[in-house]
């Protein structure tokens, strides 16, 4: 294999409105969302902030961060499923918090073993025979720093037919060795997607306990296909 995944994390994002003083470890514990060994883990970290403005909390699995407009959980190591479990239990446990949008965020880097194969995914996604025409190739070299995709449901001169989309990005790695970043955006807008008889809270905690587990693993087949699809048949 001339590639290998390096490091994946993930995060679920909120954007509304929320009060961030009220997501202290206590708050989190009491409520059954951490154990007793995160929450202290949390009280002990030097980087504890809980304001009327912003809370960061860190355990060994994942940081909190929320501020007045934002919510946002990120997995700190290995990925596992206890990154959803914590969004949807907040949400459940706050479900009249108004949320606008709500993202499932899944990131990879793959590392390559051969720089050709690594310029070959670069080049067939963003070819550089335009860029060699507009700066002279002689004197400059262009290379793919990062890209980004939507994909909408409908068709490309047709009606959208509805809010909620992927968005793909590819960047390049900030790494000693040659590397791709494959970032993989679920995004659901609840302003405009709203079912009936929920809030937009509850409605945000369905579609992660829903969806969650099958967005990383949609994430993953994507990213490979993208690599196996632009590198040579014999690479």
């Amino acid at each position: 294999m001339i590639y290998k995944p390096e490091a994946t994390s993930a995060s679920i994002v909120a954007i509304g409105s929320f009060n961030p003083a009220i997501f202290s470890p206590d708050w989190l514990e009491a409520n059954g969302l951490i154990g007793s060994d995160d929450a202290k883990e949390m009280r002990d970290k030097p980087n504890l902030i809980i304001t009327h403005q912003v809370t960061v909390l860190e355990a060994a699995g994942f940081v909190l961060q929320v501020d007045e407009n934002r919510f946002n959980v990120s997995s700190k190591g290995v990925v596992t499923p206890a990154l959803r479990d914590l969004a949807m239990g907040i949400f459940e446990v706050l479900p009249h918090s108004p949320i606008n949008a709500l993202g499932q965020n899944f990131d990879t880097m793959f590392k390559f073993l051969d720089k050709i194969a690594y310029h070959h995914v670069g080049d067939a996604l963003a070819p550089k025979s335009l860029w060699g025409k507009v700066f002279d190739s002689e004197k400059f070299v262009a290379g793919l720093e990062r890209l980004v995709i939507k994909i909408e449901e409908g068709s490309r001169f047709g009606e959208v037919k509805t809010a909620n989309c992927t968005n793909v990005t590819v960047s390049r790695g900030a790494t000693s060795f040659p590397a791709i970043i494959f970032s993989y955006n679920d995004h659901h807008d609840l302003t405009q997607d709203r079912v009936e008889g929920q809030t937009s809270a509850e409605q945000a905690a369905s579609i992660v306990r829903s969806s969650w587990e099958e967005t990383w693993r949609s994430s993953g087949d994507v990213f490979k296909r993208l690599i196996d699809l632009t590198l040579p048949k014999d690479a």
